[in-house]
């Protein structure tokens, strides 16, 4: 959700790709801004942007997302 958001700069526009409320994408925003005690994003009625911390966030956030599928399409492969 995260990534979705910092792409499209809008929560309106993430729920619309996630297939979500825009209350579903806030929510969880909010959430995961809280269990790592920063703000993630500054929200304006024009959109969102990522704060110091969420342009921080981003790179670990997406290299977290590669591997946990490259891990699948591994995982894929094995009849295990």
């Amino acid at each position: 959700m995260f990534l979705v958001v910092a792409e499209k700069k809008s929560f309106s526009e993430a729920a619309r790709e996630l297939f979500v409320s825009h209350s579903a994408v806030s929510r969880g925003i909010g959430e995961l801004e809280s269990s790592l005690g920063i703000k993630l994003f500054e929200r304006s009625n024009t959109g969102v942007m990522l704060t110091k911390n969420g342009k921080q966030f981003l790179a670990p956030a997406e290299k977290i997302v590669a591997l946990y599928d490259e891990t699948l399409s591994l995982m894929g492969g094995n009849s295990d």
